[in-house]
Formats: structure tokens, C-alpha cells, sequence
């Protein structure tokens, strides 16, 4: 026995009278019964990316030391993430849904999904810490070369001239090398460690 769902009744939780009609060795009989039946909600793939959703929003995020735009971007899609998973828990409750209604929002969550994953895979390291680093000793480096020695005893300035080519070909080699680590460093630990380069070298001055 066959039950014809023509393409325009909604699943809904209403009531209709379909046809029947019945199917006995190979041949199709319609004995002009009709039945009343409620064609349920099918919310089955909203379910299944609620699903995919909720679990990627319980996944650990770090946002310590990341730069405030990347992270203000990831918070705005968590929020928003939030707000449209509200949304669909209340149209599962919702027993008179319509499909095309489903449909649309399980459309509109894998949309938010992939834009939520990539506000996570997008947060970047704010490397200010080292930048300003790189450009204080710049700095230092600039007013170093313009040291006045005009003033100064002979030996002062013989013992001078002879470690400032010394310390700056040392601190132009760091400054290159710390610039070319400087795309690379993915934590704030290997930042640090970064930074700490020129206070280990000043030690040795």
C-alpha cells in the first residue's frame, strides 16, 4: 500500500487526506481510499550540523596574546554561533515546523559553522612585544652611531671607537636575524625568546 505525498503538502504536524493506492504484482490499483495523516518534520541533517556545530564550539580556544582584531572577530562569530544555535533548538521543539523553514536555518548554521572555524584558524599572535623591541634598539643602534666624542679624552675615545664597530656589526646581525625569525614565531613563548635576544646581548656589552 502506497501513500501519494504530493510535492506541495508541507511536513507539518497537520492533518491531510492523501490517497492510497496498491501495489500486487507489478500492477497498481487505486481503490479511491483515502487516509488522513500528518507528515512530520524531517530534522534530521539540522540535527546532525547542530551536532557539528556544538561540538566545535566546546573545542579550547586560545585567545591570549592574539591581536585584538582577529580576536574581536572570533568573538563576534562565538556570540553569533551562540545566538543561532538558540535559534535552532527552539525550531526543533517546533512540531508543525515547515521544511522549507528547516531547510534554510540548517543552510544558514553550516554557513556560520565554516565562518566560526575560520575566526578560529585566523587569530594571529600579536608580536608587539618584539616589534617594539626591534624598534628600541634601532633606536639605540641610530643614537649609538652619533655618539659626540669630540669632548672626550684621547683614550676614551680610541677605547670607544674600537668596540663600536664591534657592538654595532653585533647588534645589526641580531636585528637581521630576529626580523627574519620574526614571520615564523606561531607562541608567545618563542616570542619571548625572541625579545630576550637583545637583553642577553646587552649583558655582554
Amino acid at each position: 500500500m502506497n501513500i501519494n505525498i504530493p510535492s506541495e503538502v508541507q511536513p507539518t504536524a497537520v492533518n491531510h487526506v492523501l490517497p492510497v493506492t496498491i501495489s500486487y504484482l507489478g500492477k497498481t490499483v487505486n481503490p479511491n481510499i483515502s487516509v488522513v495523516v500528518k507528515v512530520l518534520p524531517n530534522f534530521e541533517e539540522l540535527k546532525a550540523i547542530k551536532q557539528k556545530a556544538s561540538e566545535e564550539k566546546e573545542k579550547k580556544v586560545d585567545t591570549e596574546h592574539k591581536t585584538v582584531e582577529t580576536k574581536n572577530r572570533y568573538d563576534a562569530k562565538k556570540v553569533e554561533l551562540d545566538t543561532k544555535l538558540q535559534k535552532v533548538e527552539e525550531l526543533l521543539k517546533n512540531s508543525i515546523a515547515k521544511q522549507s523553514d528547516i531547510k534554510a536555518l540548517t543552510k544558514e548554521l553550516e554557513t556560520l559553522l565554516e565562518e566560526y572555524k575560520t575566526s578560529v584558524s585566523g587569530l594571529k599572535l600579536d608580536k608587539i612585544l618584539l616589534t617594539d623591541e626591534i624598534a628600541k634598539t634601532t633606536n639605540k643602534l641610530e643614537m649609538f652611531k652619533n655618539t659626540d666624542t669630540l669632548l672626550k679624552p684621547v683614550e676614551v675615545v680610541t677605547e670607544f671607537n674600537g668596540r663600536k664597530d664591534e657592538l654595532l656589526n653585533n647588534y645589526n646581525n641580531l636585528l637581521k636575524e630576529v626580523k627574519g625569525n620574526l614571520d615564523g614565531i606561531e607562541t608567545y613563548d618563542k616570542l619571548v625568546e625572541e625579545k630576550n635576544k637583545f637583553a642577553n646581548l646587552e649583558k655582554k656589552k
